[in-house]
């Protein structure tokens, strides 16, 4: 693989994200904005913010810019999340916007990006994580970093966000199961995750249910999850090769998010196997060259960076897809590069520029 294929690609799926929006929102759009392209307009925008963040990004040094940004940008991203629960917008029962100037922005999505910088930084030479320093004193930089994606993390917990809280635990386990840390202190934390995220779904009733209507067939699923059910009545309609571009039924006001959350679900149904198919290539090249990347960066900080940036859009394409095809409860999570809305796209291509900047120093 060049260089250049993760930019090409990242373009390619780029485009195919501002088509589905279109095509997924234009029915709302027209009541909501009096245009068909009110949401489509509004999302070329943040993909041209996202795309100049991606290009001067990739230009810097990722070594100097994780290093000397790291905590400020992790502070300004903990700030929002106070602010959030504070003064933020409720949708839904759960408060995870802050409406800032007019723009509408989700502070957890840019937190991901930055617990993923504090958990690299973690990492010695290496590959080890030292809670202690040879002279047996605590090793402020790990303790620090800890408590940020703590506190961050927690936070999130409270909006309610218990997918992308979770997100980010798993992805910083994944880091350390990869590392040099010894395997009985990675498997060790299983059980612990486990407990905390069954304790989470005890202590909510509606994701009790939302669990029952994934095991549950008769009619009695469509008042606990309406959403799973349109979202499977879309992959049904669209069969093998799609009831065609902009024909979708579901996106009428059948399917909630049709053009956010369950947008998959509107792109099987107008395009079928050749359209989704197309999609999940464009995903898998994406992946494969940031895997190659990471294969092949020198500085420890940054190719665990690059390492659970990876993992972690991976891990939000298949969880969303997963929800679309009725194999897991809704959690509120973004296609990547797909879905509307300026967080998850301006985040993902912040959090790639690093990634992409890092093949300068493969050599």
């Amino acid at each position: 693989m060049k260089d250049k294929d993760l930019t090409i690609y990242l373009f390619a799926i780029t485009l195919f994200g501002l088509l589905a929006v279109f095509s997924s929102s234009a029915v709302f759009s027209y009541y909501e904005y009096s245009s068909k392209y009110g949401m489509f307009i509004k999302q070329g925008a943040f993909a041209l913010i996202g795309w100049i963040i991606f290009l001067m990004i990739r230009q810097l040094n990722p070594v100097k810019v994780i290093k000397y940004f790291v905590y400020p940008f992790s502070l300004l991203c903990i700030a929002s999340l106070v602010l959030v629960l504070v003064k933020g917008r409720e949708i839904y029962n759960a408060k995870r916007w802050l409406n800032i100037a007019g723009i509408t922005l989700q502070p957890s999505e840019f937190f991901k990006i930055a617990a993923v910088m504090l958990a690299a930084t973690c990492f010695e030479k290496d590959g080890r994580i030292l809670l202690k320093n040879p002279n047996g004193s605590w090793n402020p930089r790990v303790i620090v970093n800890l408590l940020l994606i703590g506190l961050g993390t927690g936070l999130i917990f409270l909006e309610p966000d218990f997918g992308s809280a979770a997100m980010i635990i798993v992805i910083c386990w994944l880091a350390l199961f990869a590392s040099n840390v010894k395997l009985r202190y990675s498997l060790s934390l299983i059980p612990v995750i486990a407990v905390i995220g069954i304790v989470f779904v005890l202590i909510s009733p509606y994701r009790i249910q939302r669990i029952k209507a994934l095991l549950q067939k008769d009619a009695k699923r469509e008042s606990i999850s309406y959403q799973i059910v349109q979202s499977e009545r879309a992959i049904q309609n669209g069969k093998l090769l799609g009831v065609g571009p902009g024909k979708s039924r579901q996106k009428i006001f059948y399917l909630p998010q049709a053009w956010s959350d369950f947008i998959f679900s509107i792109i099987y149904e107008e395009t079928g196997i050749p359209g989704t198919g197309l999609l999940i290539f464009l995903y898998v090249m994406i992946y494969l060259r940031i895997f190659v990347i990471y294969a092949g960066v020198k500085d420890i900080v940054l190719k665990f960076y690059v390492f659970m940036m990876g993992w972690l859009l991976v891990s939000e394409t298949l969880l969303n897809i997963s929800i679309a095809l009725g194999a897991f409860f809704p959690k509120g999570m973004a296609l990547p590069f797909i879905s509307a809305g300026g967080s998850s796209f301006i985040a993902s291509m912040l959090g790639l520029s690093l990634a992409d900047a890092a093949r300068e120093r493969n050599e």
